[in-house]
């Protein structure tokens, strides 16, 4: 055999068990009998068990990191967000607290091992944002097969954005059916993230709100968005606000160089940037949380009117509840 054949042999292998890890920790992950330290214990133990061979001979691979250690990870966040957007999202809370457990562990057990050229450290939760980032782009809408559905046909913009379908068991109208619930249970999921302070998600909240509200207009609400048609956009501002609008409220991040004059923007892009109605610093500030609600209001105001979906004026009316309560409560600290 020759060495890239035992190399392919070897990562198949690796590939192979980290698959198998991952079903049995997600089997616990189900299993609320099982306490989140129990989980958090036995995903440090199968992962540090199973590459204890690779750290203590520090082997590396072609990009310079622990065989095995990449396609584990990658395979257990991605199989942990399909469980709570698309399998079990009532499960939300209890991975987040297994999150929690997790990035207690830190380096420990780990010692020689690394991903992505950086040491292996649970505290970081390592290649979790790079896996969420691969599942905001879109909503998914494939099908059983893999096939993935159009996002600009009539039939997924009516679905997406909160129609019933004529029948609901067709495979087409189930795929956009689905999609719309998981989008919004993966916009509430990394909210929930950064609002328990496990991942740092404010860069995700902005675009969120971007895309749901900075480029309404109320004399044309039916725009269809590079993401998802308006009104699944808006619900999912909506969710932001609700479930993360304290920390939106006080967070003070600037990604562009609107607000921050040392940043390279040749090298980072301007990730805060706004759309065609803010036009202020690329970040957080409270005139563009003045700007989401009034927005919020506008499709409140435009309720009755075409391409204005009730659903996402309930989404919107909630959203301004929820942001009353956010200034109510900053209000009163101040005052406190």
């Amino acid at each position: 055999m020759s060495n890239t054949q035992g190399t392919q042999s070897s990562q198949d292998s690796l590939s192979d068990q980290a698959t198998t890890w991952v079903d049995a920790i997600i089997v616990d992950v189900k299993d609320i009998s099982v306490p989140p330290v129990q989980v958090a214990d036995k995903i440090v133990s199968l992962l540090r068990d199973g590459l204890k061979d690779h750290a203590e001979n520090g082997s590396i691979n072609d990009t310079g990191d622990t065989p095995g250690l990449e396609g584990f990870l990658w395979c257990f966040w991605g199989k942990l967000l399909t469980l709570v957007t698309r399998e079990e999202p009532g499960l939300q809370g209890r991975v987040i607290l297994i999150l929690q457990e997790l990035k207690t562990r830190g380096k420990t057990g780990f010692e020689g091992m690394t991903i992505w050229s950086r040491p292996m450290d649970w505290n970081d939760l390592p290649l979790f944002g790079a896996v969420s980032r691969e599942n905001i782009n879109c909503p998914d809408t494939s099908l059983p097969s893999g096939i993935m559905l159009p996002l600009d046909t009539t039939q997924a913009y009516d679905i997406l954005s909160g129609a019933t379908p004529e029948d609901p068991t067709d495979p087409t109208s189930k795929a956009y059916t689905d999609a719309r619930a998981a989008w919004l249970n993966l916009v509430r999921f990394f909210m929930q993230v950064w609002a328990a302070d496990v991942y740092d998600f404010a860069l995700y909240g902005i675009w969120f709100m971007r895309a749901g509200l900075e480029d309404f207009d109320p004399a044309d609400p039916g725009r269809v968005t590079e993401i998802a048609p308006p009104a699944l956009d808006l619900e999912a501002a909506s969710v932001c606000v609700q479930v993360a609008g304290a920390q939106m409220y006080r967070s003070h991040l600037i990604a562009g160089p609107n607000g921050d004059p040392t940043w390279d923007s040749d090298l980072r892009g301007a990730p805060g940037r706004g759309g065609k109605r803010w036009t202020g610093i690329d970040g957080y500030s409270p005139d563009r949380w003045k700007l989401w609600k009034t927005v919020f209001g506008e499709y409140v105001a435009a309720e009755g009117k075409p391409s204005i979906w009730h659903n996402a004026v309930q989404a919107a009316k909630a959203a301004i509840v929820a942001m009353d309560k956010v200034e109510e409560a900053a209000d009163l600290a101040v005052v406190g």
